[in-house]
C-alpha cells in the first residue's frame, strides 16, 4: 500500500518538474534576458604552441626527442546554440590556420650531443642535430555547455571535443670528419611528411553578447594526440675530398606525442536574434 502510494508521487512528481523547468525557462525569456539559442558564425585568432616528446631511430642515433614551439592561429568557426533556462549547450565545427614553429636540436638528451648548439663531438669529427617542426592546420568538433548570469548576457562555459591537426617534423644530421688524409662531410635528411593528427580537446571559455547578434569572448583549449607513429626511408650525401659524392638512403622510424595549448580571442554573430 505504502510502495504503491509513493510510487504515485513520484510519477505525478516528474511532470510537476518538467513544469517548473519549462515556467523558469519561459520567466527568464519573458524578463528580457538574453537568449543565445541559434545558428551562429564567426572568427577567431590567437597565440598557440605545441611540445612533442617521442623516440627516434635516425642518424644511428636512437634516442628520446623533444622539441617546443609556439606561434599563432586564425581561423572560423560555425556553430548553433540551445538555451533551457539559464542553461545553454552547443555544438561548433571550428577551423584554422596554423603558423607555430621550432627549429631546434631535439635530440638534447642524448649524453653525447650538446644541449644547446646540438652539436655531437668525438675523435676527428663534429655532427650538428636539427629537427625542424611545423603546426600547419587545425580543424575541430566541439560540444559546449555554459550557464547565464546576471541578464544573460554573460556566458561562461566549459568546452570538449575532437581536433584534427597537419604536423609535420623534418629531422637534418650535417657531419664534417677531418682525418689524417681526407675530409669528409655529409649531410642526412628525414622527413615525417604532413602527419594527421587526432586528438582530444578540452579547455573553457566566457563571452558577452553586446547586442544586435554580437558576442565577444576569450577561449582556452588544450589538445592531447597521443602517440603518432613514423617510418619511411631518409635520404643523404656523403663528399670526401670535394671530389666524390655518393647519394645515401637510409631507414628511419620512431613515434611522436603531441600536445597543442591555444588561447583565442573569439567573434560571433547569431543569425536570429
Amino acid at each position: 500500500m505504502r510502495s504503491g502510494l509513493l510510487l504515485a508521487l513520484l510519477a505525478s512528481a516528474i511532470p510537476l518538474n518538467i513544469q517548473i523547468a519549462s515556467a523558469e525557462e519561459r520567466t527568464v525569456l519573458a524578463a528580457g534576458y538574453y537568449d543565445w539559442s541559434g545558428t551562429y558564425m564567426g572568427a577567431h585568432a590567437g597565440p598557440k604552441s605545441f611540445s612533442s616528446e617521442g623516440f627516434g631511430d635516425l642518424f644511428f642515433l636512437d634516442d628520446t626527442t623533444d622539441i617546443s614551439g609556439d606561434g599563432g592561429e586564425v581561423g572560423g568557426q560555425l556553430g548553433f546554440n540551445k538555451q533551457f533556462g539559464r542553461i545553454v549547450v552547443g555544438v561548433e565545427a571550428s577551423g584554422s590556420w596554423d603558423d607555430a614553429n621550432q627549429t631546434a636540436n631535439c635530440f638534447a638528451n642524448h649524453p653525447d650531443v650538446d644541449e644547446t648548439t646540438g652539436h655531437l663531438f668525438l675523435e676527428h669529427h663534429v655532427a650538428k642535430y636539427l629537427c625542424q617542426s611545423n603546426l600547419n592546420w587545425t580543424v575541430q568538433g566541439l560540444a559546449k555547455l555554459g550557464y547565464t548570469f546576471d541578464d544573460g548576457r554573460l556566458l561562461p562555459y566549459a568546452i570538449g571535443g575532437f581536433a584534427v591537426s597537419a604536423f609535420q617534423t623534418r629531422f637534418s644530421r650535417y657531419m664534417s670528419d677531418e682525418l689524417p688524409a681526407l675530409v669528409e662531410t655529409s649531410h642526412f635528411a628525414y622527413d615525417t611528411g604532413e602527419q594527421n593528427l587526432t586528438g582530444a580537446v578540452l579547455g573553457g571559455g566566457v563571452q558577452y553578447a553586446v547586442g544586435f547578434g554580437v558576442s565577444v569572448g576569450l577561449e582556452y583549449l588544450h589538445t592531447d594526440y597521443g602517440r603518432e607513429g613514423y617510418k619511411g626511408n631518409g635520404q643523404g650525401s656523403q663528399d670526401f675530398s670535394s671530389f666524390i659524392h655518393t647519394a645515401v638512403d637510409f631507414s628511419a622510424s620512431g613515434h611522436n606525442d603531441l600536445r597543442t595549448d591555444e588561447v583565442r580571442a573569439v567573434l560571433n554573430y547569431k543569425f536570429s536574434e
